[in-house]
């Protein structure tokens, strides 16, 4: 059998369903972050502070988990047909990073590109052992990078002046992205936004978490836990104890942090990477909690809902940014100096529910979104893929 033959597999609802979740969750972050241009002119209340507390990094967060289910996933399935399908996956995520760079063009706060990135990563450690690929993550959840930031200011007279590198930056993009037409904004992104996006990726050490993310994801499909989860209700408990507490004691260890510490970079640095380690435990609660309450029939039917949406997540993602990028940004309608916090959260749940009816409907005719189709076939180096449903 060759790595170019597709395989047929059953898949795990419960997974699609989580992933759908995450995918409309991001879509209000996005929504309420007039897809960034909320920076531009914040005006924080409790709409802002709620959707960002609740779903702020958690959302994108558990789209990187579930990235490294699904690389864990292919490369099983053919390792049980004697296939070595690494090869095949590092240019299936090169077609990613090229995607996510096109994506990117018009919206630069693509994360594609990112998970791109990352799945070459994975397919160079994905043979190691499950404790070697946990250490690798405990590396990045805790920001090791990071940490020698954090403690280099301690050591440096000029750190209770300076500012965060990517502050600067992040008003050059606003400023573009609020005012340019549509094909001088296309031309900055093409370069000049990328480098914002990563000066804030690692200055802020939100980088490593994703990479941690993404191989724990890995570590998950091997233990079978989405397939088994629902026979292990003691473990799920025990687990979503534990996270909720260690939650608790970040929040109050920032609260410390931010009076004890000296003004400037340090207390900056030390409550990013809190922060960044609350998101984790953040989002292991979330998880859990999904997937205990996974066992009610009717709140089962309810997360179903969202299984269309983690089916063709990768086209809807895309499709949120070409409908919606326009309609905030400067070149289009400009909304992004008009609607208040709350017309951007009710826009967000109506979008939920447009994008939820399209892929429920979608799928009636077909076996794949259109990208998710396409992404297949370049893959596999094939078009013997059904694309409608026979």
């Amino acid at each position: 059998m060759s790595a170019a033959t597709p395989l047929k597999s059953e898949r795990l609802i419960v997974v699609d369903a989580l992933r759908g979740f995450a995918l409309m969750g991001l879509f209000i972050v996005h929504a309420v972050e007039y897809f960034e241009l909320y920076w531009y002119k914040p005006a924080p209340g409790i709409i802002h502070d709620t959707v960002f507390f609740l779903l702020g990094g958690k959302m994108a967060a558990t789209f990187a988990v579930l990235f490294g289910v699904a690389v864990h996933t292919m490369l099983d399935r053919y390792q049980q047909r004697d296939v070595d399908f690494r090869g095949r996956l590092i240019w299936r995520f090169a077609l990613l990073i090229g995607l996510g760079y096109l994506h990117g063009l018009l919206y630069a706060g693509d994360i594609l590109l990112h998970l791109g990135i990352i799945g070459m990563f994975l397919v160079a450690v994905c043979r190691l052992s499950s404790f070697g690929l946990m250490l690798i993550a405990a590396f990045c959840f805790f920001q090791v990078p990071t940490l020698v930031d954090f403690v280099a200011t301690f050591f440096d007279p000029k750190s209770a002046e300076a500012k965060p590198l990517f502050w600067a930056l992040s008003w050059r993009n606003f400023e573009v992205f609020a005012s340019a037409p549509l094909l001088d904004l296309i031309q900055y992104n093409a370069l000049r936004a990328y480098e914002n996006k990563w000066v804030f990726n690692f200055e802020t050490g939100k980088f490593w978490p994703m990479a941690g993310y993404a191989i724990s994801g890995v570590v998950l499909g091997r233990i079978q836990f989405f397939s088994r989860a629902a026979n292990a209700k003691p473990s799920l408990q025990v687990l979503l104890v534990a996270a909720l507490m260690i939650a608790v004691l970040l929040c109050g260890l920032k609260i410390v942090g931010s009076t004890q510490l000296p003004e400037g970079m340090s207390r900056w640095y030390f409550s990013e990477i809190v922060g960044n380690v609350f998101n984790t435990a953040a989002v292991a609660v979330g998880i859990c909690f999904f997937m205990l309450a996974y066992r009610f029939a009717f709140v089962c039917r309810l997360q179903n809902l969202f299984a269309p949406c983690g089916r063709m997540s990768l086209t809807l993602y895309v499709g949120q940014s070409l409908v919606c990028v326009p309609i905030f940004y400067g070149f289009g309608l400009a909304w992004y100096a008009e609607v208040t916090q709350l017309q951007a959260l009710v826009f967000g749940f109506v979008g939920c529910a447009l994008q939820m009816a399209f892929a429920r409907y979608w799928f009636k005719g077909f076996a794949y979104g259109p990208l998710e189709w396409a992404w297949r076939a370049l893959t596999l180096l094939s078009a013997d893929i059904p694309f409608k449903k026979r």
